[in-house]
């Protein structure tokens, strides 16, 4: 059914804004809701085909109703900073693409939709509003329908009697006893919806209802009803919308006749809108023709070199490895002499099956793994990885490191770290999402080539084609990621820093990190005994056996045959939870033997028993695998298994620890930096008495100290030590003043005390705060020193708590990114003095003998003969404490030892 669309602006305008991530223009102006308007009017264009459009605006005028009710509205908030250029960039937007904008002094946009929407009715026309403003509904009949965007729904009279309990013709009635707190519309106090819908039901209009007063059997509603009858009236003329008001577009002037295509994709090239440039351009069919794939299968050494020489002509090559579908890959094995160049096929992972390279203008070439067994086809391909004039692209370098190990491919760049830094953290792996964020078009793939191949394989035409688009989508991505990079000034950072380090942990990952497996199996043993005693302590204060582990069972012999209060309600499943927090609130003997086994048990499984698994049988080395695209800070991640949540504050964490041992014939030396957060909170928020308390050297925390409590440094007890320590770290996170009552155990009010004093003896904290999170509601990130973005998701989040950790997070990521991003600069330099790559400028010796193995947060862990790391080490502090010149000195921590136990 064809209709006549009318789009309520300001509300779509306020849902997108709430609705959707912040956004800005390269000049900084805020386009979040602008771009939800678009991609909404885009959609609503190409999917439901309107014979007519108009967009309704709000008068910024008082209006009769403000006339008639001075408190109407009087209510509603100011629209945000941020909001509020918007409305005339949407304004913008219509004209560009050549709709009718239609508003009114004096009249609201309800009161526009309503006129036009029933003139169109009286004409025979079908008319949907855009729109799901529940003042509307009054409006809904045969040929007036209501349609909501964002959720893809025409709203029924199923909808009205579920929202108002009458039909859309009585809703006008209910609004006049209910009222509308959103308008400030008086109606009828203490008269809900389904009081004023009872109402309404029976007696139909407000005029018959006060006809039949008497007949009210409630007391205090019929007194209610009668002391604000004149409300009541005064509420239905405020709700009631007009539908006469004078139509200043003419009717005609709605026919939709298509956008205007030139001056809309002007508008969205202005705007950044590159995504939606494409969809509009595709839209009118003015896109670029669809890029056509081609595939050559590369079996022979002439195929091979062939199409080298169009990789060769380009100066481009992305590489996609081929696996067997559900199939993964084997986990690497420690890096070894032997090439894979100079092994067989077979040494590939037994799952590869090739893989596709893939050039400009939709060139594809497979190479099947079986040809990689003819020497001349390795020593080609070998070749083409290291041609210093070809970049070789990848969706994640370790695609290609893992596969080319000895052979390093070079130059390589990673899309993946390029949708990092545009994106943040990505949840796909997989290059198609980012390809198509970053507007990347359909394209068509060509086979016809590769079908003869085929038959003769057990290779799938679908695995092939899916490895032909993904290698494609590789090599474009790269193209568009770049030119995004450069221009949000991030392209420095991904050649400098992100893209460099990949290399460096590649190479950590390979070294490893020894272990003493006879002292694992002793602690497990121990863990084992220890949770044997802890079982039957809680079997004996229960007074039966059980399974400790099984949360049911937990929750019924508490809960049930102990009788033991709850403190919390049941969960979605029926039982009462028996997580931690909720243990650790229960005042009973059995509880601290269950956590204690809650805690050993995870100890085993994870750090002793997963450790033994991940151990290499031959070398007895743990090799894990250091993710850079996880974090929302930049901060690097550890998987399989995870080295950078190894317990250290506990005995038995401590000892886990201490079954980590340098390689034979060297020593650990673990460099920190110290109180690195703090020293960058002092540099990036310009907090002079920090500034000077670091420059100084002072002991920071009996400095802080000495200024809350107002004495001197040498008076400072312990305790009050303590608690600015507590203030100074807390600071960084956001901590609240309930949170750090809760840390030391003192009054709320007297924690609120101590940070507020605190912001007032270290002023300029509190400015920077408030900055960072003005940012991220403007933008929808943070920035790190280096300009790296830290997105934040929830900073404008309707629910409180969602919206305070996000505030939380605005605060603190500058700071761990900036420190995240210093500790990086940092692997890169010492990686010149430990092993310099024969690729960098710098061309000064390294000492191989000493190797980087591990990044926990704030600490580089090394190994290498006590020797070697005695001569290298002020060249090593020297270097971690160079990479930034702050307005604070940065300090390094450094332990030696012969187990990690001993330098943690």
């Amino acid at each position: 059914m064809s209709h006549f669309y009318l789009i309520d602006a300001s509300h779509f305008i306020f849902r997108a804004y709430h609705a959707l991530p912040p956004l800005a223009r390269e000049d900084g102006t805020p386009v979040g809701a602008l771009y939800g308007f678009i991609a909404m009017l885009l959609k609503l264009v190409s999917t439901k085909k309107p014979a007519g459009l108009g967009v309704v605006f709000d008068s910024k005028a008082p209006t009769f109703r403000h006339t008639l009710f001075d408190a109407y509205k009087a209510n509603r908030a100011v629209p945000p900073d941020d909001l509020v250029p918007q409305f005339d960039l949407v304004r913008q937007a219509c004209d560009a693409f050549g709709l009718p904008c239609i508003a009114k002094e004096g009249l609201e946009a309800d009161d526009l939709l309503a006129s036009y929407a029933c003139a169109l009715s009286q004409k025979g026309q079908n008319v949907a509003l855009v729109s799901s403003d529940k003042d509307l509904m009054q409006l809904l009949s045969e040929t007036i329908h209501l349609f909501d965007p964002m959720k893809e729904k025409w709203l029924s009279d199923d909808d009205v009697i579920k929202k108002f309990g009458v039909p859309p013709k009585d809703v006008l009635q209910v609004q006049a006893l209910m009222g509308d707190a959103s308008d400030n519309i008086p109606g009828i106090p203490g008269v809900g919806p389904k009081t004023a819908a009872a109402l309404v039901q029976t007696y139909k209009t407000l005029e018959t209802l006060y006809d039949h007063i008497a007949d009210v059997k409630r007391e205090r509603l019929r007194t209610l009803l009668t002391q604000h009858k004149e409300n009541a009236f005064l509420s239905r003329t405020l709700a009631l919308l007009k539908t006469d008001a004078p139509l200043s577009v003419p009717l005609e002037q709605l026919a939709f006749q298509g956008l205007d295509t030139e001056k809309g994709a002007a508008f969205l090239g202005a705007q950044g809108f590159e995504t939606l440039l494409r969809r509009f351009l595709a839209q009118t069919n003015t896109a670029p023709p669809q890029k056509n794939l081609r595939l050559c299968v590369l079996d022979t050494k002439a195929s091979l070199q062939d199409f080298t020489k169009k990789i060769n002509q380009t100066g481009l090559c992305a590489v996609h490895p081929l696996y067997q579908a559900k199939t993964t890959k084997q986990k690497n094995a420690p890096n070894t002499e032997d090439s894979l160049f100079s092994q067989r096929a077979t040494s590939f992972p037994p799952a590869f099956e090739g893989f596709v390279l893939a050039t400009k203008n939709g060139s594809l070439g497979f190479v099947p793994a079986d040809s990689l067994q003819t020497p001349d086809m390795l020593a080609d391909l070998q070749t083409l990885m290291q041609a210093p004039f070809v970049l070789k692209i990848a969706h994640k370098s370790s695609t290609l490191l893992d596969l080319f190990p000895q052979y390093t491919p070079h130059p390589l760049e990673d899309t993946a770290l390029m949708g990092y830094l545009l994106f943040g953290p990505l949840k796909d792996d997989d290059i198609l999402p980012l390809y198509k964020r970053l507007g990347g078009e359909d394209v068509q793939l060509n086979l016809d080539a590769a079908k003869a191949f085929l038959e003769n394989t057990a290779l799938s035409l679908e695995d092939l084609q899916a490895a032909c688009l993904k290698a494609d989508a590789t090599h474009t991505a790269y193209l568009l990621g770049k030119a995004a990079l450069k221009k949000k000034r991030l392209f420095a950072l991904y050649k400098t820093l992100d893209l460099p380090l990949s290399r460096v942990l590649r190479r950590m990952e390979q070294q490893g990190i020894c272990l003493e497996p006879q002292r694992l199996k002793d602690l497990g043993a121990a863990f084992e005994k220890t949770l044997d005693v802890r079982t039957q302590e809680v079997w004996r204060l229960a007074g039966k056996t059980f399974n400790v582990a099984s949360p049911k069972q937990l929750s019924e012999i508490l809960f049930t045959h102990m009788a033991l209060k709850p403190p919390a309600k049941k969960g979605k499943t029926g039982v009462f939870s028996t997580s931690s927090d909720v243990l650790e609130a229960i005042d009973h003997p059995i509880i601290q033997p269950l956590l204690e086994i809650r805690q050993l048990s995870k100890l085993k499984s994870t750090y002793v028993d997963g450790l033994l698994q991940d151990m290499h049988p031959t070398t007895h080395k743990v090799h894990t695998t250091f993710q850079s695209t996880s974090t929302s800070t930049g901060r690097l991640s550890s998987i399989n298994p995870n080295l950078q949540n190894i317990p250290v504050r506990t005995e038995q964490g401590r000892a886990i620890r201490g079954a980590f041992i340098p390689s034979p014939g060297c020593h650990f030396l673990s460099l920190d930096y110290s109180q690195i957060e703090l020293r960058l909170l002092a540099h990036m928020g310009q907090v002079a008495p920090l500034i000077q308390a670091f420059q100084k050297g002072d002991d920071i925390h009996k400095k802080t100290a000495s200024e809350m409590f107002e004495k001197a440094i040498k008076d400072v007890t312990e305790d009050e030590r303590r608690t600015a320590k507590m203030i100074n770290f807390g600071i960084i996170y956001g901590m609240s003043g309930y949170g750090l009552s809760e840390r030391l155990a003192i009054e709320r009010t007297k924690a609120e005390a101590y940070i507020k004093h605190y912001l007032k003896v270290y002023a300029g904290i509190e400015e920077y705060m408030q900055h960072c999170i003005d940012q991220a509601i403007k933008t929808g990130y943070v920035e790190t020193l280096w300009g790296r973005r830290c997105y934040i998701g929830d900073i404008r989040h309707a629910n409180y708590a969602r919206r305070s950790a996000a505030e939380r997070l605005a605060i603190n990521a500058p700071l761990q990114g900036t420190s995240a991003d210093l500790i990086k600069r940092a692997m890169l330099e010492v990686q010149k003095v430990l092993k310099p790559s024969t690729l960098a400028a710098d061309k000064e010796k390294g000492d191989d003998s000493v190797a980087l193995l591990l990044q926990i947060h704030d600490e580089l862990l090394f190994e290498g003969p006590p020797d070697a790391l005695a001569r290298l080490k002020p060249k090593l502090v020297a270097c971690m404490e160079s990479v930034a010149a702050l307005q604070v000195p940065l300090r390094i921590d450094s332990k030696s030892g012969t187990s990690w136990e001993t330098v943690s």
